[in-house]
């Protein structure tokens, strides 16, 4: 009862509500009776949801009991229409849920109210949505403090809406589903009348009668007007259609009141020079009322059930003139049809005379309604019985037939029906109360509707649409729903003692989750993704951690003492677990909720831990990590001075930094003035993986909570979860020591690890389709951009408003390393995949790594730890894409973004992440370098060669003397060791890797490390050995052609970086290796096939002047008696490189053909040697004669300066001599006593020699050897007879004959 005064018998409401599940659950019974469960769902269930959110507060025990009374009433009408919306209609081929067949049968029915939708907003409104009323929205009286719906009251009607959504998804259709967006608005204003009425089309001039009923109660002119324009009336307007509308638009909205003067107004009469539209026209009205009133069904019942049936359809107005109009009316439609003259025979035959009776008689009944029931009026001069008979009896000939007034009896059981039951005007449906007379009014006025429209159409309709009316049941009640779940999960924690945290919250929490997993799961299964995408955003928004206006601490502890929170956490989670293929905005609210939950140090560890070893060894990360900290902290105004990144203060800062969360947060003042600090202080957070050390971490076992073999919903699992907290906090606990019990941000993250697999939305995407991987990725990205959470078009609107779905993501510093490990780890996770997604990694590296400044000069910016691991990423990525042909070159080749020019010279800081990464990807797979292109190649050497001339800090453990075992430079060396020494790769690697050798023999050179350096030079070795493979089979480049000169291109690189090192190389170790190496490689067999202009050119460049450039260096050397050995045997080495080179290609006839370029070549010799066998023993003697002069030290040390110049002109004058003979026993230059042309070669070489004062005493001995050694002379020139053209004498063979020729 509305007043709550009267009660129902549970038992038999009970049996009524078991009547009306058995009558629903019939399928041949409800398809007759459609009419009567439309005025059931309206009156019954739809008016019991109303009057339970009008239901007050109790204020004493009389009012306490009447609440009780009234729940245990609403329990068993809410637990049938669980029943109900549970009955799910399978036969062949056909599944309707209950929610399809109301939809169906009601509201895609014009002539009929919106039972579905009436029936959704009141549940919801119920579990706590804000969503108005149907009373508010006519006008009704709201109590100023209802009280809260009961929980378990809240519970079943989530279990209603569950129920309904289960059956609404059961068997989802798959397959041709329709598209994204492909149908129209609801709303859409579209000329009806030329369409033909499909559900759609009926809904949506279903809502245009509605937006023009809201009109009609403004201005009736302007509600016909609209309705005309959009084609849901006909224009002109007939007065019939005008009538048909005031009648059947009250279930569509139309205000009873604004019926009620409408039919009462006179109108206005035509005037001169004035026109009024025909609604407003006086004969308008008159027929348009006169319509109204044949609306009704008066036959069969009584003038006073009559007028009850008539006055509940509209409100009379005020005024006595418009009354007395309606009035007349009904009085000419009823008095023709009523029981009283049809049956009775109680008026009078004329129908002039019975029309007036039935007038007189109606009005004298709304007087005794208003005199009865009116409070104003004391009770003794209310009007009688008596008074009422008299007043009635006989109206006069004029009316009443002479002898036949209407009998006492008639009239008296007039009076007490008046006076037992008021006739009201109240609306029919939820609001008002439905009464005989109103179910009469809908079973004799409606019923064609149950015969033309049973449950075999509506089977058809459900069955042929391949779900269509389950995308419009989803399309007009998701919003309403969306609201209740956000009813649950804001449901106020002030309501309970415990707080959201209490039971109370456990279940709010647990019916938000089943509603919103149900709700998620069946939209996406129906494909409908702008709908689930805008119900996604809205849970994601519910868990409160999208939201940044507060600071760390308050943020967290908001989300900590919130179930309702976390669960809408475990719902985003696990929806995505389970749909996988959703749209890149809401993929940015899942990894926005896992960048929040990891900057409250709120994830699990699992999550903090990359698949791959670290780049950097245990020190070096601390050291790194040392090192940003101690940055960060010099921007949020720390120390600006040199402070040591290693020490007491390191540990003490790292320490206090990494729990900076569980201290409160302080402004900092006199921060940089380019970071601007925030109120949410995201900024200060830059260590990616570091947890709340200060907490008990989960174990990898987690206990298990369910207990039963039926496999509950989330929901439930996560509050049977918390009811397993409880009783360890308040029974097992309080046992522990209080260091042994765990925080309650520590609970908080173990409940999440348990109820959320944040680890399967990584190691799953590799079951996603392709589409759904590449928006995961570009979610990821659009979030480290700092990307908005942008949903046009798909806001959430209500009577009271709309949620905006639009807003911007703050990043921390940590969390944008966290993004980019997570993107490595889905690409590594779909490596089978990487060439169709690079093309989104690639640009996202491009866009972070680039350098803006072309020219490579290096720019002022902070590598933050974000950089850091998007440098890993690269190189991570690199390593796995080795033997993937269709992807290695395109993913090496990015690799140029981790060093200038194309990158920032500030990742030189990066070296060791980057040497490690190059060492593990050369050594994880050197086969699958082969696919590799120039692009590539350039990529990887380039790299290499940038990690070489690097620097790197210093480190306590040793790797090569001075370097440390991560250093650039040896991971750069070791990188090339492999691929030169691999089988796979002897004809891959491209020959400019030259460049890279030199680039680490310099790098050795420069930090103090030969060792380094002469390894490298072994390098260069291997790579000439396979010079010919090199340059054959792997990289021909179209600008070289073939002969001599495509040799000497790659060949004399070799030759040029081993005679940079002798010119550059610092230390005598290196210079030694290298002018041994510059000499065999000279006269190498590759030397034969070039020209013997190149070969001068070479003998000229590389060794002559070269050996020149040593000599006089050597010769400069002030502590050259210091290091004798060193200097002794690079003398001789220079020698070497002079001679050994010049007689091999003597021998080959490379030299003597030019005789101007060979007498060139000779000349220079001669000049380099006069160096040491010049003008500089007479200055040595010069200066002996003054040693008395200075002491004992500086003596020795000319003396064994002396000894070393003495020797090493020894050497250099056996080898001149040497080269003498050979020459004159090629016949190049004639002997010193022979008659030779001025300027001649010969001439040119004993001057020379006589101008060298250590050799100008011994041309005579010369001159006798080369004449006595005429046999030997004829032996060299019968071993040069039996040179070939393609092939050299062997070096030890060489050297025999010029040592006979010698001697």
């Amino acid at each position: 009862q509305a007043s709550g005064s009267a009660v129902l018998s549970l038992e038999v409401l009970s049996e009524v509500c078991a009547t009306i599940v058995a009558l629903w659950s019939n399928k041949f019974l409800r398809s007759r009776l459609l009419v009567q469960f439309e005025a059931i769902f309206n009156g019954f269930y739809g008016r019991i949801l109303a009057l339970l959110q009008r239901r007050p507060v109790a204020v004493d025990s009389n009012s306490f009991i009447l609440n009780q009374s009234f729940d245990s009433e609403c329990v068993i009408i809410l637990e049938s229409l669980v029943d109900i919306f549970c009955l799910l209609d399978e036969s062949e081929n056909i599944n309707i849920s209950p929610l399809e067949s109301l939809f169906v049968a009601y509201d895609c029915n014009i002539a009929c109210s919106d039972v579905t939708l009436d029936l959704i907003k009141g549940l919801c409104c119920c579990c706590g949505s804000t969503i108005a009323s149907s009373n508010e929205q006519e006008g009704g009286v709201q109590l100023e403090s209802p009280r809260q719906v009961p929980g378990y009251i809240r519970e079943l009607c989530a279990e209603a809406l569950i129920a309904g959504l289960k059956c609404l998804f059961h068997n989802v259709p798959l397959g041709d589903v329709v598209a994204q967006g492909s149908n129209p608005p609801l709303r859409d204003g579209l000329p009806l009348n030329q369409i033909e009425p499909d559900l759609r089309q009926i809904i949506c001039k279903k809502n245009l009668l509605r937006a023009g009923a809201m009109l009609f109660n403004e201005k009736s002119t302007t509600g016909f007007k609209f309705l005309m324009d959009e084609g849901v009336l006909p224009s002109p307007l007939t007065p019939k259609d005008a009538a048909a509308f005031l009648r059947k638009g009250i279930t569509l909205g139309l205000s009873k009141i604004a019926v009620g003067v409408y039919l009462g107004e006179m109108g206005k009469s035509s005037m001169p020079l004035k026109t009024y539209p025909e609604c407003e026209r006086d004969w308008f009205h008159q027929k348009v009322l006169k319509e109204y009133c044949n609306l009704f069904h008066f036959q069969s019942q009584s003038l006073l059930d009559g007028l009850r049936m008539f006055l509940s359809s509209f409100r009379l107005p005020g005024e006595a003139q418009q009354i007395d109009r309606i009035i007349q009316a009904f009085a000419e439609s009823c008095g023709r049809q009523c029981v009283e003259a049809v049956d009775l025979n109680l008026f009078s035959d004329d129908d002039k005379k019975a029309t007036d009776a039935t007038y007189l008689l109606a009005f004298s009944i709304i007087m005794l309604n208003t005199d009865l029931h009116n409070d104003n009026i004391r009770p003794d001069r209310k009007m009688s019985v008596d008074a009422f008979v008299r007043n009635n009896s006989d109206y006069g000939r004029d009316v009443t037939d002479e002898g036949k007034p209407l009998p006492r009896e008639f009239l008296e059981s007039i009076y007490e029906s008046i006076k037992m039951e008021e006739i009201r005007t109240e609306g029919e449906g939820a609001e008002g109360i439905m009464t005989v007379e109103q179910w009469t009014d809908v079973i004799s006025g409606r019923c064609t509707h149950a015969s033309d429209f049973g449950f075999e159409s509506i089977a058809k309709t459900c069955s042929d649409g391949k779900g269509e009316v389950k995308f419009l049941v989803v399309e007009y009640i998701w919003k309403y729903i969306l609201r209740a779940i956000d009813g649950f999960w804001s449901y106020d924690a002030g309501l309970s003692a415990g707080g959201s945290n209490s039971m109370l919250g456990a279940q709010e929490a647990r019916l938000g989750m089943d509603l919103a997993t149900e709700l998620l799961i069946g939209v996406s299964n129906l494909k409908r993704q702008h709908i689930f995408d805008a119900i996604f955003a809205s849970v994601c928004i519910s868990s409160g951690l999208l939201s940044y206006d507060d600071d760390e601490v308050r943020r967290r502890n908001l989300f900590i003492q919130s179930v309702q929170k976390q669960s809408a956490v475990i719902v985003a989670i696990d929806i995505a677990k389970r749909s996988g293929n959703m749209s890149i905005n809401c993929w940015k609210y899942v990894f926005g909720i896992l960048f929040e939950l990891r900057d409250l140090k709120l994830l699990g560890s699992k999550l903090l831990i990359e698949s791959d070893p670290d780049l950097l060894n245990n020190a070096a990360r601390k050291k790194w990590n040392s090192r940003m900290c101690l940055s960060h902290n010099r921007s949020f105004g720390g120390d600006n001075g040199n402070t040591d990144n290693s020490g007491v203060f390191n540990i003490v800062f790292s320490n206090i930094f990494a729990n900076q969360v569980e201290s409160s947060e302080e402004d900092v003042d006199g921060g940089s003035p380019d970071i601007v600090q925030s109120v949410h202080g995201k900024e200060k957070l830059f260590l990616w993986d570091e947890g709340g050390e200060s907490d008990d971490e989960i174990s990898d076992d987690h206990e298990s909570v369910t207990g039963t073999d039926v496999v509950p919903s989330a929901g439930s699992l996560f509050e049977n979860q918390l009811i397993h907290e409880d009783h360890f906090v308040y029974f097992e606990a309080p046992s522990q020591d209080k260091s042994q019990r765990m925080t309650q941000r520590a609970r908080v993250r173990k409940r999440l690890a348990i109820s959320c697999d944040f680890e399967a939305l990584i190691s799953e995407s590799r079951f996603l389709t392709l589409e759904g991987v590449r928006h995961l990725l570009v979610a990821i990205v659009n979030l480290i951009k700092g990307g908005l959470f942008d949903m046009p078009g798909n806001t959430v609107q209500n009577e009271d408003g709309e949620i905006n779905l639009r807003g911007i993501f703050d990043i921390s510093p940590g969390s944008e390393a966290f993004a980019e490990v997570l993107i490595c780890e889905i690409a590594l996770k779909n490596r089978d995949r990487l060439g169709q997604i690079w093309d989104i990694l690639e640009k996202h590296y491009l866009e972070r790594l680039r350098s803006d400044k072309e020219d490579g000069i290096a720019e002022e910016i902070l590598v933050s730890p974000g950089i850091e691991k998007c440098v890993t990423a690269v190189i991570r990525i690199g390593c796995r894409a080795v033997r993937r042909e269709e992807i290695t070159n395109r993913v090496i080749g990015v690799l140029k973004l981790l060093y200038p020019p194309v990158g920032k010279r500030a990742y030189e800081c990066l070296n060791k992440h980057v040497g490690e990464g190059l060492w593990r990807m050369c050594n994880t797979d050197a086969g699958g370098l082969r696919v590799m292109d120039t692009k590539g190649w350039d990529a990887l050497l380039g790299l290499i060669e940038w990690c070489a001339v690097s620097g790197a800090d210093e480190s306590e453990s040793s790797g090569i003397e001075n370097l440390s075992n991560d250093d650039p430079s040896l991971y750069a060396f070791r990188c090339l060791q492999f691929l030169l020494h691999s089988p796979d790769l002897k004809d891959a690697v491209p020959f400019d890797v030259v460049n890279v050798i030199q680039a680490i023999i310099t790098s050795g050179d420069d930090k103090a490390c030969p060792q380094l350096s002469v390894a490298a030079l072994d390098l260069l070795l291997v790579l000439h050995s396979r010079l010919g493979v090199l340059m054959i089979n792997s990289y021909v480049r179209p600008d070289v052609n073939d002969g001599d000169c495509f040799w000497l291109k790659y060949w004399l690189p070799v030759l040029s970086c081993m005679s940079n090192i002798v010119e550059h190389s610092k230390f005598d170790i290196v210079r030694h290796h290298a002018l041994s190496m510059l000499t065999d490689v000279i006269i190498d067999s590759h030397g034969k096939v070039l020209s013997q202009k190149d070969v001068l050119s070479i003998l000229m460049n590389k060794c002559v002047n070269l050996a020149r450039g040593r000599f006089d260096a050597l010769l400069k050397c002030e502590d050259m008696e210091e290091h004798v050995d060193a200097v002794n045997t690079e003398f001789e080495l220079c020698l070497s490189l002079i001679f050994k080179p010049f007689l091999h290609y003597l021998h080959a006839k490379k030299l003597a053909t030019n005789k101007r370029d060979f007498s060139d070549l000779w000349v220079s010799v001669l000049v380099t040697l006069r160096l040491l066998l010049g003008e500089h023993q007479e200055e040595e003697h010069s200066g002996m004669s003054d040693t008395s002069e200075h002491d004992t030290t500086s003596m020795m040390k000319r003396v064994r300066r002396r000894r070393l110049l003495t020797s090493t002109r020894e050497v250099a004058s056996e080898r001149l001599q040497n080269a003498i003979m050979v020459l004159m026993a090629y016949g190049q230059i004639e002997s010193a006593d022979a008659q030779y042309e001025q300027g001649s070669l010969s001439d040119l070489t004993w001057k020379s020699i006589k101008s060298m004062q250590f050799c100008s005493t011994r041309i005579d001995e010369w001159v006798l050897l080369s004449n006595d050694g005429s046999s030997e002379r004829v032996h060299v020139l019968e071993t040069r007879s039996n040179y070939t053209s393609s092939e050299s004498p062997d070096d030890n063979d060489r050297d025999e004959g010029i040592n006979r020729i010698a001697q």
